[in-house]
């Protein structure tokens, strides 16, 4: 009986020794934006209250260490007869306790858009573009943003102007991630 209990306190002592790193939380955002200039704002804290910032997803996930979480903001698009398509943007982390107030993440992202159709026809053949990338890598500070520049383009604009002949302005787009870490169970909120 005695060899159990020391068996036991050995089996209590060692799961306790071997216990799972805690959690990490996620605090992501999807953010589409849209200058006139082709450098990004030097200030981005304040990014989603800009004119031309369009917030496509922002979510507070919880993460185990190592496993993905998902951030999206992808909707269905019909498109007679042929079914629906997904477009829109989604973003995998994969968090990892990297040290004391470290953590280490890998990004996956990928962002499709509709672009138009092949020709005007019945069947309308849509033209999608997609952009993915696989093991963006990086360290971060807990609670220190890290601010991800995902996929950037530019395209022309009609500008019209009481007076003034119609002028093509270039526009720049982009798709960014602000991303921060924090240890799960550390606010009344996470728990």
């Amino acid at each position: 009986m005695k060899i159990l209990q020391y068996l036991a306190i050995a089996a209590a002592l060692t799961a306790s020794a071997i216990a799972a790193p805690p959690a990490i939380l996620v605090d992501a955002r999807l953010v589409g934006l849209t200058t006139n200039g082709a450098d990004l704002p030097k200030d981005l804290s304040r990014l989603a209250e800009r004119k031309g910032a369009d917030v496509l997803a922002a979510s507070r996930l919880k993460a185990r260490p190592g496993k993905p979480v998902t951030l999206s903001s992808m909707r269905e698009v019909a498109i007679p007869p042929r079914g629906k398509f997904p477009v829109g943007a989604a973003l995998t982390v994969r968090p990892a306790w990297a040290g004391e107030g470290r953590v280490r993440y890998s990004v996956d992202f990928d962002f499709t858009t509709l672009e138009g159709y092949f020709a005007p026809s019945a069947t309308q053949a849509p033209i999608f573009q997609s952009v993915r990338a696989m093991g963006i890598e990086g360290e971060a500070e807990i609670g220190k943003p890290v601010v991800l520049v995902l996929h950037s383009w530019s395209e022309k604009q009609i500008v019209k102007e009481p007076g003034k002949p119609n002028r093509d302005a270039p526009v720049y787009r982009r798709l960014i991630a602000f991303l921060t870490f924090s240890k799960a169970g550390t606010s009344a909120k996470d728990q």
